[in-house]
């Protein structure tokens, strides 16, 4: 199905160009995993094929679902929902930002972290920023020194470099530590 805004209202065709849901939401978004993010009454929820509302619209801002899982956003708080609609962690979060992978970097209070697609916090949010790297690894960023660690949280090159880039053509990491400036004198 697709979206499709008439008279300014959004519902969908389908690729016969037949009305197949009616024109009667704010905005939708596109069907993923058999469910459609739709906007009523100033609320985000989910709707199926057929038009049944599968997550009622509670929601100031929702994301299309991937592996089934979705963020949404409920006043200030960001959580992980299941196709249930029931949030995957009772507090929420400042953000919620998908990785390419079925991973998540979470932020509160400016300090970040990460969960996995289920919504278990993989690394507790105490880093000042994260990189995630795609190959099992996170660049992080503590007291303004650069580390690494899993995706399970555990360190692999501690935290103390000034500087630290991934070369993912020959898969090495290169680490600095800047010197010092001293004053020489001539004699």
């Amino acid at each position: 199905l697709f979206a499709v805004k008439i008279d300014n209202l959004y519902g969908f065709i389908d690729h016969q160009n037949r009305l197949i849901i009616a024109n009667r939401y704010e905005n939708v978004g596109d069907f993923n995993e058999g469910l459609a993010p739709f906007k009523l009454i100033g609320k985000w929820g989910y709707i199926d094929k057929k038009e049944k509302i599968i997550i009622q619209p509670i929601y100031d801002e929702v994301s299309g679902f991937k592996n089934g899982t979705a963020i949404a956003r409920r006043k200030d708080q960001y959580l992980l929902i299941g196709k249930d609609g029931k949030p995957y962690n009772s507090t929420g979060y400042d953000l919620i930002t998908p990785t390419s992978e079925d991973l998540f970097i979470i932020e509160r209070n400016g300090a970040k972290g990460l969960l996995d697609k289920d919504g278990r916090i993989l690394v507790n949010t105490r880093y000042q920023a994260l990189e995630h790297l795609k190959n099992g690894y996170i660049i992080t960023k503590k007291n303004n020194k650069y580390g690494l660690i899993t995706e399970e949280g555990v360190d692999i090159i501690p935290a103390v470099y000034d500087s630290l880039i991934y070369d993912s053509f020959k898969d090495e990491y290169l680490a600095m530590k800047k010197s010092k400036m001293v004053k020489a004198t001539l004699q």
